[in-house]
């Protein structure tokens, strides 16, 4: 009998089928409050363009945060040739690199470097439907990028192993989401937390991006910013078009990001400890570098503003933060394109 697939199942097939200058990726990020630690993972594709002095390559991604340990952040990649990716089938989500699976619902696999090892075994309670909060005239232009979150907000169950130390995991929040196209945006800004103390049920995502600093005639870029928020009380959203121009998520220090929603109904500062950012060195297919540090042990003060008053949630440890830019943060240690360690780790 034929497999029935989800529509979030679908937002998770495969792009790339083998072309030159494409770029695809699937990205989770799994919270644990209990302990004030996080996971992230990316499975990547990567092939450049035609002509480039480079291979096509498969990749894992895998750090490891922990707000409360003398060392907040372990990060590493594992570096394969494209062979070793496999696509899975055209009826059904699962893909493979090297040893390292993400399916619906469920991720497993491991990444060694110098000593150290992440290891996971996670499954996740899979969506009906994507929960896209771009503007929807975006999601029907022939743009470089595009990005689908086929499973937001979901939970994990399962076990997560750091350098033979496993750690159990029991609807721990989190996110699944799905990128893909012929080049990275240049710049990004990104908040999400699923976890706050007032209201278990609260989630607030909200992303920054321009995708050139400069356009025509050397025109600045315009930034799109969606902001979607989601409480017992009632959901907001920014999220149309006007609303997303008008929107603002910018730094406001060297680890932090100031939002705020147009409407003046949602405003948050995010923040993170500078040592708990991880770096990674990307590339987009035509060559051009990007450098992205991220903290998902982040700490996040929000308010909102609706017809039944103001209400404030926080967030301690509980938040990712994402800092995208052709130059690198100050301070902050970047894992190279072609290393699979920071140097001297």
């Amino acid at each position: 009998m034929p497999h029935a697939m989800t529509a979030s199942e679908r937002a998770n097939l495969p792009r790339w089928h083998g072309g030159a200058g494409f770029v695809e990726i699937w990205f989770l990020v799994v919270f644990h409050p209990a302990t004030a630690s996080a996971l992230w993972l990316r499975y990547t594709t990567f092939a450049p363009v035609r002509g480039a002095q480079a291979a096509s390559r498969a990749i894992v991604w895998a750090a490891w945060f922990d707000a409360t340990a003398a060392e907040p952040a372990v990060a590493m990649k594992a570096i394969h040739p494209a062979e070793a990716y496999g696509p899975g089938t055209a009826d059904r989500f699962r893909i493979r690199i090297g040893a390292c699976v993400l399916g619906e619902g469920h991720a497993s696999g491991t990444v060694s470097q110098g000593g150290r090892r992440l290891a996971w075994d996670l499954a996740f309670i899979p969506a009906e439907r994507p929960a896209d909060a771009e503007p929807w005239l975006l999601r029907r232009l022939p743009l470089p990028v595009h990005v689908s979150r086929p499973h937001a907000d979901t939970v994990f169950s399962g076990t997560i192993t750091v350098d033979g130390v496993t750690r159990r995991l029991l609807a721990a929040p989190g996110l699944q989401a799905h990128l893909w196209g012929t080049r990275h945006v240049e710049e990004l800004c990104w908040l999400y937390c699923p976890a706050f103390a007032e209201d278990p049920s609260a989630r607030l995502e909200a992303a920054s991006a321009r995708l050139d600093r400069k356009i025509a005639g050397g025109i600045p870029g315009p930034w799109l910013t969606p902001v979607a928020w989601r409480s017992a009380g009632g959901d907001v959203a920014s999220t149309g078009l006007v609303a997303s121009l008008r929107n603002r998520l910018a730094m406001s220090g060297p680890a932090a990001l100031e939002l705020r929603a147009a409407s003046g109904s949602i405003t948050a500062r995010a923040w993170c400890a500078p040592e708990s950012l991880v770096g990674y060195v990307y590339r987009d297919p035509d060559g051009r570098e990007l450098h992205v540090a991220q903290s998902d042990v982040a700490s996040c003060d929000v308010e909102i503003v609706t017809r039944r008053g103001r209400q404030r949630f926080t967030s301690r440890h509980t938040t990712a933060v994402e800092f995208h830019a052709p130059e690198p943060l100050p301070g902050v240690r970047y894992i190279g394109w072609d290393a699979e360690a920071l140097a001297g780790a």
